[in-house]
């Protein structure tokens, strides 16, 4: 997706993703999981994105200096728009209603 549309997006839901770390794989962004669903307040990562995220919006990669162990969750801009809309607490709940005032 191109920067005009993260920056709608961002905007709408308030979410600056330049505080994320950023990570490129085919010539698109990908955000790391962990910080996205801690931020939206989401406890469980593999639950918040895994049963409900479909590649290509999620994929897994290894990332020694964010888990040496195993493979971590990275989300692109569709995929941050899937886990809120497809999770429910309160803060996504409110974002939600943000999204579909946008239309998106």
């Amino acid at each position: 997706m191109n920067s005009e549309l993260q920056e709608k997006i961002s905007e709408v839901i308030g979410l600056d993703l330049s505080d994320f770390h950023t990570y490129t794989y085919d010539g698109d962004s990908y955000w790391l999981g962990c910080e996205i669903t801690q931020w939206l307040g989401l406890s469980n990562t593999t639950q918040a994105i895994k049963a409900k995220i479909k590649f290509p919006s999620f994929r897994m990669e290894y990332i020694p200096h964010v888990n040496e162990n195993r493979r971590v969750h990275l989300l692109n801009l569709n995929g941050i728009i899937q886990v809120i809309k497809k999770n429910r607490n309160t803060r996504t709940r409110i974002l939600q209603h943000k999204l579909d005032a946008a239309g998106f």
